[in-house]
């Protein structure tokens, strides 16, 4: 025999015998350690895992997944209905690792004969597997070479018959240099299509079963399960620590992973994580249903502290000591959308967080950014620690408002003004006579004398700046006379406004030849001869729609004008 197999045979031997020594001292308890080295011993080798530290120490994520046969489980004599409740793998030489680094195991029953292709992805393997231990805060001790490094679950796995699928996932990323010691040689042996690993810089998404940087084809760990041992919880219950996997701030929405230390185990014992901004009596609320195990995730999007609710068969609860997770929020808020205007001067839009690095939409690097056209602006910051926020704004575009109108004489002076513009949400009349002015569109105005007037039209757009159209408008329809005889004639109309009748009184007995109502176009709505002197008239107007009216009185000296609205 080669003494690469005399080397092997005395590591299993003392494999044994260590087997033999924990299966005496766990009687008490029922506990059972089983070893599986199916295969042929292999010279040890760091890139089989279940973690992967090489001499260069620079990947600082590993994950593998093993495939244990029911044939090879059934020959270590391990049964359907059987609770492991720990494992273990054999490493040779004495390097350790401080850590802190995020250890997590995963385990599931499976109908797997083999792993025969040559790369298969994470989400494949880990699908269906339940995590039944994670340590937030691992590190892995120096071992009398060669010797097991024990994993206790904090979730035990009942076997239900077929093969069991293990996975194991590293992250060394917050573990500072240097990783440690030494390399990590594992103890294994070869064996067709059981094992699938990948080390990266990354959490490698496909895992190969044939090179891991270097061959893993046809090796596996060897690997130590402990059968039972599950004892009972006892109240009161410890409820530990709380860890997280992060150790300085993190980015929103970054995941990290929470566990306990120090805790009470057994089975019966729930766990329920509770989270709180600011870890106050009464804060605390629940991060969702209890659970067997300790290991949970989150993903906080600002600083957020958590502890864990600990329950032993339904006694009285205890919570762990809290921890903090702070994030490095990146705020950026570059204002509510808004518009331009034309003739003012740019926008300035500011992401603010002085010392960042800056990407604007179109590739601009400044803190700040001056807009002169409409569009859709968005900025992304990102901080000292990488973290990034960013923000978008809508801007639009107020041009000054242009136009002109039309003036239409109608009778007695009476000018119907329309206007016709673009970009106006107001509209401001000055009439050119006695400061006279008016707003809306359309409008009117009764001008007193025939003449010329220079008439404004102020259109105000959204911003509030102001166009102006100036047109010379000409009366002539204003009775010759009209005035003396407004300022000596006794005639008078009420109510004004009139809703149902209007009255007309000629207080001063003048001869009304005529008496005609128009609208303020000059449509002519109801005409009569006069009744001579007659001091009283009554009009029904309660057919009138709402708005402006005229009544015109004929009389041997000139006409009178009488303006009158119906409400």
């Amino acid at each position: 025999m080669n003494m690469k197999g005399n080397n092997y045979f005395f590591r299993a031997a003392k494999a044994l015998l260590l087997g033999v020594a924990l299966l005496a001292g766990h009687q008490r308890v029922n506990a059972q350690t089983i070893t599986i080295n199916t295969g042929t011993a292999a010279s040890d080798l760091y890139a089989v895992g279940p973690i992967y530290i090489s001499t260069t120490m620079f990947y600082k994520y590993s994950r593998f997944a093993y495939l244990y046969t029911q044939a090879e489980l059934a020959a270590a004599g391990i049964t359907s209905g059987s609770t492991i409740s720990a494992v273990g793998w054999m490493k040779g030489g004495s390097s350790s690792s401080a850590g802190p680094s995020n250890f997590k195991i995963y385990m599931k029953n499976s109908s797997a004969t083999a792993y025969a292709a040559s790369s298969e992805t994470w989400t494949n393997l880990s699908s269906g597997a339940s995590l039944v231990y994670q340590n937030a805060s691992q590190s892995f001790p120096a071992t009398a070479s060669p010797n097991y490094i024990p994993f206790t679950l904090s979730t035990p796995f009942v076997y239900s018959g077929g093969a069991i699928e293990i996975l194991t996932e590293w992250d060394a990323s917050a573990t500072p240099a240097p990783l440690a010691t030494g390399s990590f040689e594992w103890v294994n042996t070869t064996v067709p299509d059981r094992i699938y690993g990948g080390a990266n810089s990354t959490a490698p998404a496909s895992l190969s079963s044939t090179s891991n940087n270097t061959s893993i084809d046809d090796r596996r760990p060897v690997i130590q399960f402990t059968l039972g041992g599950v004892t009972g919880c006892t109240n009161p219950v410890t409820p530990g620590t709380s860890t997280v996997s992060v150790t300085t701030a993190v980015c929103p929405n970054t995941s990290v992973n929470l566990n306990l230390n120090g805790n009470s185990t057994g089975s019966g014992i729930t766990f329920e994580w509770e989270r709180s901004a600011t870890n106050t009596a009464g804060s605390y609320t629940s991060m969702g249903a209890s659970q067997t195990s300790p290991a949970t995730s989150a993903q906080p999007a600002t600083t957020t502290w958590y502890r864990c609710k600990v329950v032993c068969s339904g006694g009285t609860a205890a919570y762990s000591t809290p921890v903090q997770v702070q994030v490095a929020n990146v705020s950026v808020n570059l204002g509510n959308d808004t518009s331009l205007c034309e003739g003012r001067s740019p926008l300035v839009l500011n992401a603010g967080n002085a010392g960042g690095t800056y990407l604007w939409n179109d590739g601009a690097t400044g803190q700040t950014k001056s807009v002169s056209a409409a569009g859709t602006y968005w900025v992304q910051v990102t901080n000292a620690t990488g973290c990034q926020g960013r923000d978008t704004i809508v801007v639009g575009f107020n041009p000054l408002a242009s136009g002109s109108f039309t003036a239409t004489e109608a009778t007695g002076g009476l000018v119907n003004f329309a206007a016709t513009a673009s970009n106006a949400s107001s509209y401001f009349w000055q009439f050119g006579v006695n400061n006279a002015t008016g707003t809306g569109n359309p409008t009117s105005y009764t001008y007193g004398s025939n003449g010329s007037y220079n008439v404004t039209l102020n259109l105000i757009n959204a911003c509030g700046d102001t166009t102006k159209v100036n047109q010379s408008v000409t009366v002539a329809s204003v009775p010759v006379g009209l005035k003396d005889i407004l300022k000596d004639a006794a005639v008078s109309i009420y109510p004004n406004p009139a809703k149902e009748v209007l009255m007309l009184e000629n207080a001063s007995g003048l001869l009304f030849e005529q008496i005609k109502m128009t609208d303020v176009l000059g449509k002519v709505i109801y005409s009569d001869k006069g009744k001579g002197t007659q001091k009283n008239y009554t009009f029904n107007v309660s057919h009138l729609s709402a708005g402006v009216y005229f009544l015109e009185i004929s009389t041997p000296s000139g006409r009178i004008v009488k303006q009158f609205s119906i409400k």
